[in-house]
């Protein structure tokens, strides 16, 4: 069931980052990483273990190599 969800969520977001400017397109502060409330800003949908999946070292925050994996 995870891997539907996540591969629900994957496609979802690939079709919508598609056209975006990657990590700063949901970096609202400028640190050029995407914290947990600027992706749900941006993809309400979005459920906390799916952005646990794309964040692999745990840190709270997508940077762009983590938004970049094709997980998110």
């Amino acid at each position: 069931m995870k891997t539907l969800v996540l591969a629900l969520a994957t496609t979802a977001l690939t079709a919508t980052v598609a056209s975006a400017a990657g990590i700063s397109s949901i970096d609202q502060n400028g640190d050029r990483f995407a914290s947990k409330a600027e992706v749900a800003a941006q993809y309400p949908g979005l459920s906390a273990a799916d952005f646990r999946d794309v964040d692999s070292n745990n840190d709270g925050r997508w940077s762009a190599a983590e938004f970049n994996t094709g997980e998110a």
